[in-house]
């Protein structure tokens, strides 16, 4: 479970945070922006640096401290279930680190019959967080950080207030990422920000007004159970709408009950070609960049 970075005795008791046990993982989509790629294999089936995407996803949650999982599928993507089972059982040393996620994460597994939003497939799972703050990490967003994003959000958390992971854009590698919404916050302490105002997603790639650095949305959240207590009436949605979390956000924002926290690391949104030949690329080491350790996130260092 996440918990807090020092001592519980040090912390004033109006402080203490209750613990994230558990987390939401998305993965019913239709990875529509990686056609053809994704016209037959799931796209969280899809390997950066070998490993499929929803590895990555499981192991980061497994670092971060997580306990249990609901992965939310779509009928389509059986084939992502028996990944997961398959190497829940291999003894294959190439699969020990899922493996080792695997024992440390209970994972339970809810279908979504039709792929139509964020917000309906984390509502799947209302009843699997039983009133608990949980997390979110959406799979086709692939992090390179240490600590884990969710690790340091839980650090700069407030108590009762839900909390949205935010990355720098620039102008070298906003064409990484596609139709993220831009964010419009207020500094308040070291990586910590109060968010004003979170823009709806556009189209294309996501696009840094020049000579600027923009804090955008990072698909990592904390949620505190009244989440779902901000869900529009099904009344106001029309036949076959999506529900996306976007609108609920916002409405959070407006009652001041959403913070910001900046990650550091490398962060990729490979739901995107141009994202996710990125991500191929610095996991291969061919970015340029220096990195100290290995390549492989060893999920028991979190």
């Amino acid at each position: 479970m996440l918990i807090p970075s020092c001592p519980s005795d040090t912390i004033p008791a109006e402080k203490l945070l209750p613990p994230i046990r558990k987390a939401i993982i998305p993965a019913a989509g239709r990875g529509t922006r990686l056609l053809p790629a994704t016209a037959i294999i799931p796209k969280e089936l899809l390997p950066v640096d070998l490993k499929p995407m929803i590895q990555h996803c499981i192991e980061e949650a497994a670092r971060s401290r997580i306990e249990e999982i609901a992965l939310i599928l779509s009928p389509e993507k059986e084939t992502v279930r028996a990944f997961l089972q398959a190497g829940s059982r291999s003894n294959r040393p190439e699969l020990s680190s899922l493996r080792d996620a695997l024992d440390r994460c209970r994972i339970t597994y809810l279908e979504q019959t039709d792929p139509t939003g964020v917000a309906d497939a984390l509502l799947l799972a209302r009843r699997f967080t039983g009133g608990e703050p949980f997390a979110v990490l959406l799979p086709d967003n692939i992090t390179y950080a240490e600590p884990a994003p969710l690790v340091q959000m839980y650090a700069h958390l407030e108590p009762g207030l839900c909390a949205l992971a935010l990355t720098e854009y620039q102008e070298t590698n906003a064409a990484w990422y596609g139709n993220c919404g831009r964010v419009e916050c207020e500094p308040l302490a070291e990586r910590r920000y109060r968010i004003t105002r979170l823009h709806d997603k556009g189209k294309g790639a996501f696009r840094v007004r020049s000579g600027r650095t923009e804090l955008v949305g990072y698909a990592r959240y904390i949620l505190q159970p009244y989440f779902f207590d901000y869900y529009p009436s099904r009344d106001t949605l029309g036949e076959g709408e999506e529900m996306d979390d976007t609108p609920i956000l916002q409405r959070i924002i407006a009652a001041g009950r959403m913070t910001g926290v900046r990650i550091e690391g490398n962060l990729f949104d490979a739901g995107n070609p141009a994202g996710f030949a990125a991500a191929n690329r610095f996991a291969a080491g061919q970015d340029g960049q220096v990195r100290s350790g290995p390549l492989a996130i060893d999920p028991g260092s979190g």
